[in-house]
């Protein structure tokens, strides 16, 4: 079995590779020079050094391991990985020497489902992507953040938990879906959720109460009080 850091020129027995060219790899400030030693003879690396570069894509499996190349020119934990929507972990490309089509990355053991995934320079040091490794009975599809929406039912009322219908401390109905038998894809895009289990996160709020002080234009303006909760910006260290 392949280790991280080691050379991975064909995937192994249970994986299938698709090359840095395939047309559901999304590139933002990414460019593709020739490279003979690359994996089909090229690789995608950044454009501009100054503006962050993102590889995005969604694929059908359990496992995906990413193919790059290690370099001095890369940085040591500068790319940052986000899947699902949640960040997952960084990985880095730094080497003292050149390799190419290198294992530099790998996740197992998720859910066997569609996921949406993107890897994020952030630096500007190098980022090199040659290939994309998931399972042989998996599938690279684009990129879609969108794919499971969640809305919980009570009664003959909808409710979502994203933070616009969370008012005085609770949940409110969604006023447009109220009676409503069958809802529509539209219906889960504007009001649904990703990601179900922040039904279950706890959200801690505190009151607090303004002193009116006076009016501003057309507005107005009031005091308040912060207790001990709150540190100074010369206590920040």
């Amino acid at each position: 079995m392949a280790k991280l850091g080691e050379q991975l020129l064909q995937p192994e027995l249970g994986w299938m590779r698709y090359d840095d060219t395939n047309s559901n790899i999304e590139y933002i400030n990414m460019k593709k020079p020739k490279e003979s030693s690359a994996y089909k003879g090229g690789y995608h690396h950044e454009e501009d050094k100054d503006i962050n570069s993102i590889v995005r894509f969604n694929f059908i499996g359990d496992k995906i391991r990413i193919i790059g190349v290690l370099s001095r020119l890369c940085g040591a934990g500068n790319i940052e990985v986000i899947l699902d929507g949640k960040h997952i972990g960084n990985f880095g490309q730094y080497n003292n020497s050149t390799i190419y089509q290198v294992l530099n990355y790998e996740l197992n053991n998720l859910p066997f489902r569609e996921h949406f995934i993107q890897l994020c320079r952030l630096g500007s040091e190098s980022f090199y992507i040659d290939a994309i490794d998931i399972n042989e009975d998996g599938e690279l599809k684009p990129y879609n953040p969108d794919l499971n929406k969640f809305l919980i039912k009570q009664k003959s009322d909808y409710y979502s938990i994203k933070s616009e219908f969370y008012k005085n401390g609770n949940y409110v109905p969604i006023k447009e879906l109220r009676d409503k038998d069958i809802l529509t894809q539209n219906d889960f895009k504007n009001y649904g959720v990703n990601n179900i289990n922040t039904i279950f996160e706890t959200i801690n709020t505190r009151s607090v109460k303004g002193i009116k002080k006076g009016e501003l234009g057309e507005g107005k303006y009031f005091e308040f009080n912060l207790n001990n909760d709150f540190m100074s910006m010369s206590e920040v260290r």
